[in-house]
């Protein structure tokens, strides 16, 4: 197929709305720089660059879903801390004192 014959092509498809403008860009300078010598392969190369670009949208959704997850996770941790806080401020004991066990600390050897 002529360059014209390409070029052409890539309008067509660029006014359907079936590529963006960016990649009818990079595809018409290909086709400029003859890197497609038929239509076949303009194609097969067009359909390939469409589905990567689709992968990489399925990839950005599954990482903003983990990124909220994340997110719900930490919301959560921080309002646990934050009862816990005020529930220690309301006994008047940290997590960090031992409880009252006479005074006495136990240590368990361990048997070999």
């Amino acid at each position: 197929m002529s360059l014209e014959g390409q070029r052409s092509l890539l309008k067509k498809y660029r006014d359907q709305g079936r590529i963006s403008s960016k990649l009818y860009s990079e595809l018409y300078g290909h086709a400029k720089g003859g890197k497609f010598k038929t239509e076949k392969a303009l194609l097969e190369h067009l359909h390939k660059a469409m589905a990567d670009a689709q992968k990489g949208d399925v990839e950005q959704a599954k990482q903003a879903a983990a990124k909220a997850k994340q997110q719900k996770a930490a919301e959560q941790r921080q309002q646990a801390l934050q009862e816990r806080r005020e529930q220690e401020a309301a006994t008047g004991m940290t997590a960090d004192e031992p409880e009252d066990n006479g005074g006495s600390w136990t240590t368990v050897s361990r048997a070999r």
